[in-house]
Parts: structure tokens; C-alpha cells; sequence
């Protein structure tokens, strides 16, 4: 309540919506500016629409150059490279999708809250699967494979055997069986089987009778 002529200064707020407030100069014409005309003596009761406040995420990925997708509440979804920008309102949830080539893609959601995003989103290298399988034209069993990396030996046991490793990695391969020896080498750029088969001589002998 308050006399003819009183300055009335009044504010709106709620989370996550844009406080609303202004001074009402009521003067002897009864006129508030920009809202409306209040006569001396007049009660008068003033209706205020808050609008919602639209919040920043940021989005950043490692590497800088990882392509970043997000979508706010199931809207048309935004990308860019290395970093993204949306905005959307409180409570809002961002589905968001990182990738890269030779990476393996994240995925995930984020809840709009104040003043917060998301930490970066690191992108661990893919791996490929390299599978060496051994074969023999005698006895199969008891073959050795051993699979390095430089002189690193990464794998080694009887049959098949296989590693995950990153690409352009250059792998060595050894498949033994007693004496025979095969060997070989090969640059990773994709999941790969390599099947060695051994030239393992068969053997007979021949009986004779003598008289």
C-alpha cells in the first residue's frame, strides 16, 4: 500500500526464468510509465510475465579437432569442431555425440544447471583386432605363434593368437613348429586375420623282406 505520488519499486524472480521490475511513479495524473494509468485512490493490481532465461553450454573436445554434436530437448541438433556452443533453458537436457576418425566415439546427455558445462571430452584412440592363425600340411598341434612390436613381444603361445593395438602400428609375427620357421610383418589399418600354414613334410618308410 502506498500514498499518491510514492514511488513503488517491485521485482519478479524465479529460477531459471529473467527477473522482471521497474519503478511505478504514481503522480496526481495517476499515470505509470509504460505499464498503465492508476487514478488517486485506485487499487490496482499489475499482471508480470517472466520470460525464460536461456543458458550457455559449452561443449570442448581432446583432440581439438573432434567433431562435437549436440541436440537441446530433442531439437535440431547443432556441430562444430574442437568446440560448441548451446543454449537452452534450465533443466533442459543436451544429448551430445563426440567423434572422430580413428577414435572411438562418445556419446552422453547433460542437464542444463547455472553457470556449468560440461568438463572436455577426451577421445581415446580405437583399436584394431589383429589375429594371427596358424596352420600346418602335417600335425597342426604345438605350433608356436609370437607377435611383436619392434623387440617388444606383445603375444605368444601355442595357436592362435591376437592383440588389439592402434593404427599404423607395424607388428612382426613368428609361427614355429620344431624346425620350420615362417615369419612376416604388416601395417595396422584395420581388424585383420592372417592365416600362416607351415609346410611340415610327412614322412614313410618303406619295409622290405629278405629271403
Amino acid at each position: 500500500t502506498q500514498d499518491c505520488n510514492a514511488d513503488v519499486v517491485w521485482q519478479v524472480e524465479k529460477e531459471g526464468y529473467l527477473s522482471d521490475g521497474d519503478t511505478i511513479e504514481r503522480n496526481s495524473q495517476g499515470y505509470v510509465p509504460n505499464y498503465v494509468k492508476i487514478q488517486d485512490g485506485e487499487d490496482k493490481r499489475l499482471k508480470v510475465g517472466l520470460q525464460k532465461k536461456l543458458y550457455a553450454v559449452r561443449f570442448t573436445s581432446n583432440p581439438i579437432d573432434a567433431k562435437i554434436e549436440a541436440s537441446v530437448a530433442g531439437r535440431n541438433p547443432e556441430y562444430d569442431y574442437g568446440e560448441l556452443t548451446v543454449s537452452g533453458y534450465l533443466g533442459e537436457e543436451i544429448s551430445w555425440t563426440v567423434s572422430k576418425e580413428n577414435y572411438v566415439t562418445k556419446t552422453g546427455k547433460f542437464t542444463i544447471a547455472e553457470n556449468k558445462s560440461p568438463d572436455p571430452i577426451v577421445l581415446e584412440l580405437k583399436k584394431y583386432l589383429i589375429e594371427i592363425v596358424p596352420s600346418a600340411s602335417g600335425s597342426a598341434s604345438d605350433i608356436v605363434v609370437t607377435i611383436k612390436e619392434g623387440d617388444t613381444v606383445l603375444k605368444s603361445g601355442v595357436g592362435r593368437q591376437f592383440v588389439n593395438v592402434q593404427k599404423d602400428t607395424v607388428l612382426n609375427y613368428i609361427v614355429q613348429k620344431g624346425s620350420v620357421i615362417k615369419t612376416g610383418s604388416l601395417t595396422v589399418t584395420k581388424d585383420e586375420t592372417v592365416n600362416v600354414r607351415l609346410d611340415i613334410g610327412v614322412y614313410s618308410a618303406k619295409v622290405f623282406a629278405l629271403n
